[in-house]
């Protein structure tokens, strides 16, 4: 069998290479190599390697340790502790505890994740001929570490501290 069953399937392969090599954006997993192992049954595209898992994961394990909402999916022993995984299910009047203290990650890191995704997006549509990613979800995004980055955080306390001096100063001082 061949690597490819019609020259079609070699030219998508091909155009997706030659795709990935022009693309330079920071918000856009690099482009390394592309190659077809010995045996000619398989091909492959090497992009850089990214430690910090994906967004799914990192909302999955946000709905596990403190997001809020009650628990749900999980088997329950004599006792009433849970057995397995647990989700939590939010409603609408819930979203503000989704982000509580023992959270993964809070309201602000969500917003500096979307606001990555949407720059990279953005770059995409600028290309000429215009990319369109087709299959954005929270397993297509990347992220890298540490999670969350110690500049993000940065931004958020001086954010915060801003608006608590613009509160103050707004209020009289105390």
């Amino acid at each position: 069998p061949h690597l490819f069953s019609t020259p079609k399937e070699l030219d998508a392969f091909s155009q997706e290479i030659r795709l990935l090599r022009q693309l330079r954006h920071p918000n856009i997993v690099a482009f390394v190599g592309a190659g077809a192992l010995e045996d000619a049954k398989s091909a492959y595209i090497a992009q850089e390697f990214v430690v910090g898992g994906s967004l799914g994961q990192l909302i999955v394990k946000q709905c596990m340790t403190g997001g809020g909402g009650e628990q749900v999916g999980a088997a329950a022993t004599a006792e009433g502790a849970p057995v397995g995984p647990t989700f939590r299910r939010r409603s609408a009047g819930m979203f503000a505890s989704f982000f509580t203290s023992q959270a993964v990650y809070q309201a602000g890191d969500a917003v500096d994740i979307m606001l990555q995704v949407a720059r990279a997006l953005a770059y995409l549509h600028t290309r000429s001929p215009m990319v369109l990613h087709r299959d954005v979800k929270p397993d297509n995004v990347l992220l890298g570490a540490p999670w969350p980055s110690a500049a993000a955080a940065q931004r958020r306390r001086r954010r915060l501290e801003r608006a608590l001096q613009q509160a103050a100063a707004a209020g009289g001082g105390g």
